[in-house]
């Protein structure tokens, strides 16, 4: 167990992994600090070069690809159309691997993050902000540290199930029909708002903030939402 873990840290270190848990600690440290800025100094770099690594639709199309092409390779099982389709499986992986331990070594330096400010923060306030995302972000680095194993697992079980059945082809295929609908489907669930980027002048945004006690971003969606269409000419 403990040569499996020092194999598994050598490898993070060797593919530059370990890097993220530093970049996932000063983002958010700088995060922290630049809240506490003037608002005309204030910058979302920080959070926008964490979330440009978290990948989150990506790793779910590479999830479902990977699921599509191993229900290719029951279909075309003993044929030479199976070795590409492999080689194809094995670049896939290694892409969700990347994928997802990028995301949950971020999420392990924002979680050292909230651990060091929680435990200086306990010293001289009763407060439990960082308490709570302790969990928040210890939740996501374990579940995305586990993401490749458990999408290699399912998929090495599905595949043994089918093969299992003397129609292991058709069930296959119905599989892969059900991956592309699902990859039709799924994305018109979850995207029925258009998102919109609008620029406006840091003070005029503060003013908003200030009198509102809100984010102006909600205040401008409230004031887009209550728009009668029948109004506009």
């Amino acid at each position: 167990m403990r040569l499996k873990v020092k194999e598994n840290i050598t490898l993070w270190r060797n593919e530059g992994l370990i890097a993220y848990v530093a970049l996932g600690f000063l983002c958010t440290f700088f995060m922290e600090v630049n809240a506490l800025l003037p608002y005309y100094l204030q910058q979302s770099i920080f959070f926008e070069t964490l979330m440009s690594y978290m990948a989150f639709n990506t790793l779910f199309s590479l999830a479902l690809s990977e699921i599509f092409f191993a229900m290719l390779v029951v279909i075309c099982h003993n044929t030479k159309l199976e070795k590409i389709t492999n080689s194809i499986l094995q670049e896939l992986h290694k892409r969700i691997m990347q994928g997802s331990f990028i995301i949950s070594f971020l999420c392990f330096g924002i979680f050292l993050f909230c651990v060091m400010a929680f435990c200086i923060g306990s010293l001289t306030i009763n407060n439990n902000y960082y308490g709570k995302h302790v969990i928040n972000f210890a939740c996501p680095f374990v579940l995305f540290l586990s993401f490749p194993y458990l999408i290699h697992k399912g998929i090495t079980i599905l595949c043994t199930l089918l093969k299992a059945f003397p129609k292991h082809k058709i069930h296959a295929a119905i599989i892969i029909l059900l991956i592309i609908a699902a990859a039709i489907i799924i994305p018109g669930i979850f995207n029925k708002k258009q998102k919109m980027t609008i620029t406006i002048d840091k003070e005029k945004y503060h003013a908003i903030e200030q009198k509102t006690k809100i984010k102006p971003e909600k205040y401008i969606e409230k004031k887009i939402n209550d728009i009668n269409i029948n109004d506009i000419k």
